[in-house]
């Protein structure tokens, strides 16, 4: 990303030195501006700095307003480059408040993305394609922080405006390679990935993009020890520790198959609804499943069997059948049923549906609702709500609420999560449930490891 960002910024620094050195020309005892793009040419940045913060001394004796925005302009890039990103976008406002040229404003843009402000930097772009609906610059920016922000099908509607502007646009091939990239549609983007390094086998960015897809990798073991706790005013505390292990292959990113080994030392029993919305069997020992994937232009289907065996069941089958909806890239619906089958007769059919809605880049929200019936026709009800945040690349947490309705009435359950990236291939993870009917709560402590 960055070194995409410093090839814009060198392109807008050579055009910005094209346009001012014409134009200005006067004033120069009051500030030598070409002395100080000279400076800044030869890398000598804290002599141009010195020259441009003397302009500024003397601001109120120019006539010239070109010239003092170029100099809050120039400020912008030097202190962009040392990443102090709020003094360089202060710099900015203020040369694009004297002029407000579409450079200017171009430069304030790119340092709104590169200080994670997408939105902002949305609205510079779009105030440049209001008035220059094919500016290439603006086009690549506005497709850049559109992707960044996973509205991958609005970011490629640009990319092919970019294309049909210029079939041999590079910059706009390696976007869409990216793009199928983060859809996980790996064979296509390796496939504009090695077509670029063709015409240009120098391109970083294609180069990056081929390093991050060699970087992925399809298998995951995952360990997680579990801790559940019960107060009572009679009893002592009662612990109950779960051990599993999971492995997960992917395959084409279509197919995904998973086996699961699970030790607990009391059984507890019973069908339960995670806070991800996933139904588990905590008497279950071993379990292999196996899931399909297919995206259409609209829609999204998700057909998958899992096989369990558990301490008092021969074998259990559970279907999922699930479509998913996505609407704008920044906000999903889907709905699903999921029936669980053992000794050829339905024990109990879950009907499930939810929201997902990313609010801001680094904040979503997750609503779900599960309705299930058994084979006696018992019936049983929830409702989670989750808050999901990123504070960091490497830190998630979550934090949420649900309200359950069964045979043993209304209980309210308190769950969050903190995951935390290591390396990349180690993933911590911790869990923490709290059951306010109960009195009970569940810790898990988890790894998860990619190979």
């Amino acid at each position: 990303m960055s070194k995409l960002l410093y090839g814009y910024k060198i392109l807008f620094t050579s055009i910005f030195v094209l346009i001012s050195s014409s134009v200005l020309g006067s004033e120069s005892d009051l500030c030598d501006l070409d002395q100080a793009r000279e400076y800044y040419a030869q890398q000598k940045i804290s002599d141009s700095k010195k020259i441009l913060l003397s302009c500024l001394e003397n601001e109120s004796n120019f006539h010239e307003m070109l010239k003092i925005a170029n100099v809050y302009f120039h400020l912008g890039l030097i202190e962009r480059n040392k990443k102090n990103l709020s003094l360089a976008q202060e710099y900015f406002q203020n040369a694009i408040q004297k002029i407000p040229e579409t450079i200017f404003r171009l430069e304030y843009a790119v340092s709104l993305e590169w200080d994670q402000k997408l939105n902002r930097a949305l609205e510079q772009y779009d105030l440049i394609l209001e008035n220059e609906s094919h500016n290439k610059f603006a086009l690549h920016g506005k497709a850049r922080v559109l992707r960044w922000q996973r509205r991958l099908h609005e970011s490629n509607l640009l990319y092919i405006q970019l294309l049909n502007q210029d079939s041999n646009d590079i910059n706009a091939k390696t976007g869409q390679g990216f793009i199928q990239l983060m859809d996980k549609n790996y064979k296509q983007a390796r496939e504009i990935f090695e077509g670029v390094i063709t015409v240009e086998p120098n391109n970083s960015e294609a180069k990056l993009g081929l390093k991050q897809l060699e970087g992925l990798k399809k298998h995951t073991l995952t360990y997680r020890s579990e801790t559940r706790r019960k107060n009572s005013a009679t009893l002592l505390k009662q612990q109950t520790i779960k051990h599993e292990i999971n492995i997960r292959s992917e395959f084409n990113n279509r197919w995904t198959g998973i086996f699961s080994f699970s030790k607990q030392n009391v059984p507890l029993g019973g069908l339960e609804l995670t806070p991800d919305g996933l139904l588990i069997n905590r008497e279950a020992e071993y379990k292999a499943s196996a899931y399909s994937i297919y995206d259409g232009s609209k829609l999204k289907y998700l057909a998958g069997i899992d096989v369990k065996k558990t301490f008092n069941k021969e074998y259990e089958y559970q279907l999922t059948l699930q479509t998913e909806k996505l609407m704008k890239n920044t906000q999903r619906w889907y709905v699903g049923i999921r029936p669980s089958i053992s000794q050829s007769k339905i024990d109990n059919t879950l009907f499930y549906g939810g929201h997902f809605k990313t609010l801001t880049p680094k904040l979503d929200l997750h609503n779900q609702v599960f309705y299930a019936v058994d084979s006696d026709h018992k019936k049983s009800s929830a409702l989670v709500s989750t808050l999901i945040f990123r504070p960091t690349k490497k830190l998630l947490g979550s934090v949420g609420l649900s309200f359950s309705d069964n045979e043993n009435g209304l209980e309210k359950i308190v769950h969050s999560t903190l995951a935390y990236q290591k390396t990349e291939k180690l993933n911590l993870g911790l869990n923490f449930v709290k059951r306010l009917e109960s009195s009970s709560d569940e810790l898990t402590l988890g790894m998860n490891y990619r190979f």
